[in-house]
């Protein structure tokens, strides 16, 4: 991103960082106001200041009421708040009084508060509620001291607009955001000749860069859509970019893209024309696929061809570049029915040819919109909702059929339908939240069960609302052949957001163990030049084992073994040791074949060893356990996780002796009068099954199953259920279960 104009951008930043009051950044569509307070809100120094937003507009697909509600606007401030400040807001009984607490601390501090509210011209053009707006802008207004109020908006009539705002900023002292400076479009040519996108005619010619960026300016106006729109076109067409080739581009002279869209139109072919008005005009973003099954190969590639730079053109569907262009068309006089005479064809698409997905998710909207809303009333019901979600498709889109149904319903003042729909919305959409801790897992498995790949597709494409638990599933749905690229992009991603998280220290210290597992989640997809770096990064924020045996499980579902020999060269640990086994035996490999492993001397993998023909350093002896077992627990550990790996390692521990030929019974044992309890009465059962597998083994070559496993021990439950017999119960029942498990793993080499 670069700022439009560097001098505009220093006096603004100095502005509402250093200073109390209000500013309105306006701006015509396609100027960048939105990205622009963005770049703003990164750029303020906390040191100087704290900022909070607020956006009204976020995606034209998005139906959520919260963002117009005073209460969902102030619960939203207030939750930013108590993260960059790290202590609790919400205990005030306004917006209002929760803000000047605020400023007064971080006035304390040095700090000023900054407010930044955008989108403001979306309440009056999704006619939404004037009165919430007002509501909002009557707390903030006037501002306490130490307080900066940043609004961003488009020019709209004033009688749209809040009266507290109009007071405190008229419209006279607004500030324009200026068109990028000759200066900004060359920085941002320059850097799309850098990514390879931009080829030049005459690239040897040092000028030429400079007179290609000029001949942009000069076309553009500096208006950043606009300019894009322009490289677009002809970038896209895979030929060298010269100063005559970018004055042949249509121009946007007035500075207001709705002029250059005007002007589009009216060069265009009436099909292309048509096309995007079918586009701007359905609920949804169809597939690329769906335009040639609706208009036929040749017309959809000549449309697309003609219109593709205002579009872009996903895996899974196809949006407008900037939302101006499609709330442009549907102000047309004419929009509605030119959407009306080319829309059929889409339902009969989704009735009959489209892939499940866009016929769930879309028919009924769509027959709605063509004037049949039989079916979008009446279909909706509990069963439909659970089948909807156990298909893996996301819940947003319920929510959002749903939305669309409770309007039709209302319409018809079909009262008590209404109350059914808007019951099951209201349950859908509290649900992640509020009726389950596992809801990313529901997703995972959901999306794992099903045969359709739209819904990884769909979760692909948004990768930015992702839950943070799902980011690995991403780069498990995606094509080998791509999945480093979407790796990278993964990572990334979640780079972001633990920088994010690291604002608020308090919260950030509970929440680096699950970053650390998602990012063992993702690596365990990718090449093992990634291990040294999950390892690094595991090792630095705790629970590093427990992290790492995600990385080497998610390598083993990979099938890459490689990714987890690699991280055992540079890490051992209980957890990611039974997965080195799982690795080793997988591949029918001694520890000893594959140089540099850590960790090669616990119990399982001392018996692969043995079994494989190897030799394994050091001798065990028959040990007293006593010791480990009375050690005290560790923060955040059960006592079950203390007793589980001692009775694990005594199973495989006189594994080990037993075929090595030593008979001595029993090869492990407590010290008299140790408080042992249920443990010391399950230890010689576990020496039992122990004793009978080398026994068939030495005698049969024969690797007895699960089965008999079990049915060889046959321990007594304990006579109390005590507190500590109920633990030491629960950790016989996790030992066996393990060993069992990791027995069966042995089996595979």
């Amino acid at each position: 991103y670069s700022v439009p104009d560097r001098c505009f951008d220093d006096a603004f930043v100095a502005r509402v960082s250093g200073s109390d009051g209000v500013t309105v950044l306006w701006g015509p569509p396609g100027r960048g106001k939105s990205t622009y307070l963005s770049h703003c809100v990164e750029r303020i120094d906390s040191k100087r200041a704290v900022c909070i937003r607020h956006h009204y507009f976020l995606s034209f697909d998005d139906r959520s009421e919260g963002r117009f509600h005073i209460q969902a606007i102030a619960r939203s401030l207030e939750h930013q708040l108590q993260a960059l400040l790290s202590t609790p807001m919400g205990g005030q009984r306004t917006i209002r009084l929760t803000i000047e607490a605020a400023a007064k601390r971080l006035a304390a501090a040095g700090q000023r508060l900054v407010i930044v509210i955008d989108g403001l011209d979306h309440v009056w053009r999704e006619k939404r509620d004037h009165e919430q707006m007002e509501e909002l802008f009557e707390s903030l207004l006037p501002l306490p001291a130490n307080c900066h109020l940043v609004v961003g908006t488009q020019k709209i009539a004033k009688q749209h607009l809040p009266a507290r705002l109009l007071a405190a900023q008229p419209v006279e002292e607004w500030l324009e955001l200026p068109t990028m400076s000759v200066g900004a479009v060359r920085k941002w040519v320059a850097a799309q000749h850098r990514a390879g996108r931009l080829h030049l005619a005459f690239p040897d010619q040092p000028r030429e860069l400079g007179a290609v960026a000029n001949a942009f300016h000069k076309i553009s106006g500096g208006l950043p859509l606009h300019l894009i729109y322009s490289f677009e076109a002809v970038a896209r067409s895979g030929e060298a970019v010269t100063e005559r080739e970018i004055a042949r581009l249509p121009p946007c002279p007035t500075g207001d893209i709705r002029d250059y869209y005007r002007g589009f139109l009216h060069h265009a072919s009436p099909r292309a024309a048509a096309v995007l008005h079918l586009l701007a005009g359905l609920r949804f973003g169809p597939p690329p696929f769906a335009l040639r099954d609706c208009l036929g190969s040749v017309e959809a590639a000549d449309a697309t061809v003609e219109i593709g730079h205002l579009l872009d053109i996903r895996e899974a569907e196809i949006r407008p570049f900037h939302g101006s262009l499609f709330a442009f068309l549907r102000e047309l006089p004419g929009h509605d029915a030119i959407f009306a005479g080319e829309a059929a064809p889409v339902a009969e698409w989704l009735e009959t040819k489209a892939p499940r997905y866009w016929r769930d998710a879309w028919l009924w909207v769509t027959r709605a919109q063509l004037g049949d809303d039989i079916e979008l009333i009446a279909r909706p019901d509990r069963a439909w909702a659970i089948d909807f979600l156990v298909k893996g498709y996301p819940i947003d889109q319920l929510t959002t059929i749903l939305a669309y149904a409770e309007d039709a319903a209302f319409a018809k003042l079909d009262l008590p339908r209404l109350l059914a729909l808007r019951s099951l919305k209201t349950r859908a959409y509290n649900g992640p939240e509020f009726q389950t801790t596992e809801a990313s897992r529901f997703t995972d498995v959901a999306i794992a069960l099903t045969d359709d790949p739209v819904p990884a597709a769909l979760l692909r494409m948004a990768i930015g609302q992702v839950p943070t638990p799902l980011l690995p599933l991403l780069v498990a749905t995606t094509d080998p052949a791509d999945r480093a690229r979407m790796g990278t992009k993964t990572i990334d991603e979640l780079n972001e957001r633990i920088a994010q998280a690291r604002q608020d220290e308090i919260g950030f210290r509970s929440e680096i163990g699950s970053f650390a597992a998602v990012a063992a989640g993702i690596s365990g997809w990718l090449d093992p030049s990634w291990a040294k770096r999950i390892v690094r990064f595991a090792k630095a924020n705790g629970a590093a084992d427990a992290a790492l045996s995600i990385y080497a499980r998610t390598s083993l579902q990979a099938g890459s073994t490689a990714n987890v020999f690699a991280a055992a060269r540079l890490w051992s640990g209980p957890t990611f040791g039974r997965d080195l086994l799982a690795a080793l035996a997988e591949e029918g490999i001694a520890p000893d074949r594959i140089p540099g492993l850590k960790g090669t001397g616990q119990s399982a993998i001392r018996v692969l060893a043995l079994l494989l023909g190897s030799k394994p350093a050091g001798t065990r002896r028959p040990r007293d356990l006593t010791t480990r077992f009375a050690r005290p627990p560790e923060a955040g550990e059960v006592y079950q996780e203390i007793f589980e790996p001692v009775l694990y390692d005594a199973y495989f521990d006189c594994l080990a002796a037993r075929l090595q030929g030593k008979t001595k019974a029993p090869w492990s044992h407590f010290s008299p009068g140790a408080k042992t309890g249920y443990a010391e009465l399950a230890l010689p059962h576990f020496e039992a099954v122990a004793t009978f597998v080398a026994d068939v083994w030495l005698t049969e070559r024969r690797w007895p199953g699960i089965g008999e496993l079990y049915g060889r021990f046959d321990a007594a439950l304990p006579s109390s259920r005590g507190y500590d017999s109920n633990r030491q119960l629960v950790a016989v029942r996790l030992a066996l279960a393990h060993a069992a498990f990791d027995h069966m793993v042995i089996g595979r080499a």
